[in-house]
């Protein structure tokens, strides 16, 4: 049997069950078109009484046999199975996507589904117990380590052999919240050049927890380490396998016996996708820099301080935005975290942001600092409220481009060292760092 995986491009035939004894099973087509998992369900008719699945694909149609809508199903159910020569997948999260139907003839209609979990052979899916993530950044920012290699040698010391070794550390426990744990381990795969084997170092992000819990409370986990990563590198950084746990599920024999948990492959376009970088990421700050802890610190700071840092998040997400909206909307998160640090010091009333100017928000960020990066923090505080003024608004002038990328460099800056000693990043460390930074460099013109 080939094996059970969805392949962009490249669609499954086969059934459908939707947990409703009463509906036959019918052949369906399964796809990954690479921007979102669909079902393309075929319809009889949107009138013919023994189909019951055209109605999912009727949104605004009003029927004559039906006027009040509640004696059938008019949407698809929001988990559904679609099971073919190469096993069963389970559809989490389905919604109706559009349809092409005659009146009085075949058509078919679109499912979108959240997730698909490959293997799983029940619905019950829309609260679960565990994921695992592998996030490729976390290799480097851990220095976690499962592969080892040591050369043998001669006499001559001329290398004779080889010996690699996979063997993965424990576990480490980040936090509490979902149990949150990292998972150093090793996979092995084997490219297309005959006799070439390769050895990868892999450290997974994992929840963990006894009741079964909504998707998102576990994703929002996943979410927090890479938005962690993405801002010590300021780097868009993605997921590149997914795996899903759900107790009720184990895995089986051909008895029916269970023969332990089940971690089923779950394939996704609600994450971002890793992208292969050409040279490994350079960290403002590292997991030996912070620890558990610092983790621990990061999730509650990423709460606290949300509507400072999303914008940042925002920018690495976005790397080819425009200057001026990248500008304005580093200017926002600062604008934001200083109003936050004021309200906590006391110093602005909550509720009245118009107590503070945006210098006055520039300065209270500057004295929450472990470490300051820039030589004259005054100018640029001058530099960020004229810039972010005429970039905002049209009755300013326009900050020269380079200026303005300068700033804003200095802007993110600012964020990111303030974020680090935040984590509790020491300022010998973060003093050390700033030659390392990529925007430690200013723009300068081209002649």
């Amino acid at each position: 049997m080939a094996d059970n995986v969805l392949v962009p491009g490249k669609p499954r035939l086969g059934w459908l069950v939707d947990g409703d004894e009463s509906t036959p099973h019918i052949a369906v087509m399964l796809e990954d078109t690479g921007q979102q998992i669909e079902v393309t369900v075929p319809t009889k008719g949107m009138f013919d009484r023994e189909d019951p699945y055209g109605r999912w694909f009727s949104e605004g149609i009003n029927f004559g046999d039906h006027p009040d809508r509640t004696k059938y199903a008019y949407r698809p159910p929001t988990n559904i199975l679609v099971e073919d020569k190469d096993g069963p997948v389970v559809l989490v999260g389905c919604r109706s996507s559009g349809h092409w139907m005659n009146l009085t003839g075949p058509g078919q209609g679109k499912i979108v589904a959240g997730f698909a979990i490959l293997g799983a052979r029940h619905l019950n899916y829309s609260r679960i117990n565990g994921l695992r993530a592998e996030l490729p950044a976390l290799a480097p920012w851990t220095g976690l380590r499962s592969v080892r290699t040591e050369p043998k040698t001669d006499g001559t010391g001329k290398a004779q052999r080889v010996e690699v070794s996979l063997d993965s550390p424990p576990a480490q426990a980040l936090s509490r919240r979902m149990n949150l744990t990292l998972r150093p381990t090793w996979r092995t795969s084997y490219p297309d050049t005959v006799g070439t084997f390769a050895a990868h170092d892999v450290v997974e992000l994992m929840t963990a927890t006894k009741d079964p819990r909504p998707w998102e409370d576990h994703i929002d986990q996943l979410a927090a380490i890479r938005e962690l990563l993405s801002l010590s590198a300021w780097k868009r950084f993605g997921f590149a396998r997914l795996a899903v746990n759900r107790g009720d599920d184990p895995k089986r024999v051909l008895s029916g016996d269970a023969v332990g948990e089940r971690w089923a492959e779950a394939s996704t376009h609600r994450l971002p996708k890793h992208e292969d970088w050409s040279k490994t990421p350079q960290f403002l700050f590292s997991y030996a820099d912070i620890g558990a802890v610092g983790v621990r610190r990061w999730i509650r700071i990423r709460e606290h301080f949300q509507r400072g840092l999303r914008p940042l998040v925002g920018l690495t997400d976005q790397p080819s935005s425009y200057l001026e909206v990248k500008l304005v909307q580093s200017g926002i998160a600062l604008e934001a975290l200083g109003y936050q640090i004021a309200v906590d010091q006391g110093k602005v009333a909550p509720g009245k942001r118009l107590q503070q100017t945006y210098a006055d928000a520039m300065r209270t960020i500057l004295s929450d600092m472990a470490y300051v990066p820039l030589t004259d923090s005054e100018a640029w505080v001058a530099r960020s409220t004229d810039h972010y003024r005429g970039t905002k608004h049209a009755d300013n002038q326009v900050p020269d481009a380079v200026e303005a990328a300068n700033t804003m460099r200095e802007n993110l800056l600012i964020a990111r060292f303030w974020l680090a000693g935040r984590l509790g990043v020491k300022r010998s460390t973060l003093a050390s760092r700033l030659e390392l930074d990529s925007m430690s460099n200013p723009y300068v013109a081209r002649d």
